[in-house]
């Protein structure tokens, strides 16, 4: 089994077998928009026959040349784990990729299905089929490294606003959650807000710090309480700011970090002060509400030696805790 058929088996464990099976003779029933267009085509999915208001995850395979649309003897990949609404309705977007890691194989397409629950058993639906078509779409791109694809307005906030440095690699493909595209980065959340800011491609970037820090549970400590509760004032030195909207102070490289590379638009407001997370390792640390700096002595001096925490990766997993990114 190649390396991108291991993580489609570790991202999906928690569905039992996701093996193509024979779609069952039921209601639940997917469709596509469209169905054919160059690789890197965003597709939309939509179905129905769900019981309301429940998990639902749409699936993918390769569709390769002399195949029938169907099923197939091989390990389907996560599209996105949505909430069927009231009317059991529900619907996932996917871009329409050719990736490298299934060998030197001929592609037709893509075959993309869902998989629920109905009455305690599981259920599959009809299987539809993305036939490619003309050029390929430049408009994305593959990241061998994690084995996902980023692009369109995403694609240009990542290049344009940060890169790998601040946001990291992605660590799923774009997804509903909450009603939202999003797409996870090792160090961010991408959300698409239509309308909201188009010279920022309309991307918002999600609270990943706050959550971090919520999973690690931070919020009791003393570094995360507003200065206003405690014994103390804003700091007096020359290095450092403060925000009076989170009540923290921001100083040293770490304000020089934040000032040069993104400010309040990448990184948010400091929701901590500076402190050891870990007295093992002695690192020091800062809570932001989209990041967490940490200092890693002499690694980096153009950055500051500032590197940035996993905290897209730790919220991943804190809105999704039985998959795997």
């Amino acid at each position: 089994m190649n390396r991108w058929l291991v993580i489609a088996v570790v991202v999906l464990s928690g569905l039992g077998s996701v093996r193509f099976a024979s779609a069952a003779g039921n209601s639940f029933t997917v469709a596509l928009s469209p169905n054919s267009g160059p690789t890197g085509t965003t597709v939309t999915i939509t179905g129905q026959g769900a019981e309301p208001v429940s998990t639902v995850y749409v699936l993918w395979t390769p569709w390769f040349s002399g195949e029938s649309c169907g099923p197939q003897p091989r390990d389907a990949e996560l599209v996105a784990q949505v909430s069927a609404d009231n009317q059991g309705a529900f619907t996932a977007t996917h871009h329409a990729q050719q990736l490298p890691n299934y060998g030197n194989d001929s592609w037709e397409g893509i075959i993309y299905l869902a998989k629920t629950t109905v009455a305690g058993s599981e259920i599959t639906s009809n299987y539809v089929c993305f036939r490619f078509t003309g050029m390929a779409s430049s408009d994305v791109q593959y990241f061998p490294e994690t084995g996902h694809s980023v692009g369109h307005g995403f694609l240009r906030y990542w290049q344009q606003f940060g890169g790998l440095p601040i946001f990291g690699y992605p660590i799923t493909d774009e997804m509903q959650e909450n009603g939202l595209t999003v797409q996870y980065f090792e160090r961010a959340r991408f959300e698409w807000h239509p309308g909201s800011d188009p010279a920022r491609y309309d991307v918002e970037l999600g609270l990943v710090g706050v959550e971090a820090a919520q999973t690690f549970g931070l919020y009791h400590i003393a570094v995360f309480a507003p200065l206003f509760v405690l014994p103390a004032t804003p700091a007096s030195r020359s290095d450092c700011s403060y925000f009076a909207a989170t009540q923290h102070n921001l100083c040293g490289g770490f304000r020089a970090y934040w000032e040069k590379f993104g400010g309040l638009a990448i990184f948010g407001y400091p929701i901590s002060e500076e402190f050891v997370q870990d007295p093992s390792s002695g690192e020091v640390v800062q809570y932001f509400e989209r990041a967490r700096f940490e200092w890693h002595p002499g690694t980096n001096s153009a950055r500051y030696d500032v590197e940035l925490g996993l905290v897209g990766a730790r919220a991943f997993q804190f809105h999704h805790p039985t998959l795997s990114p």
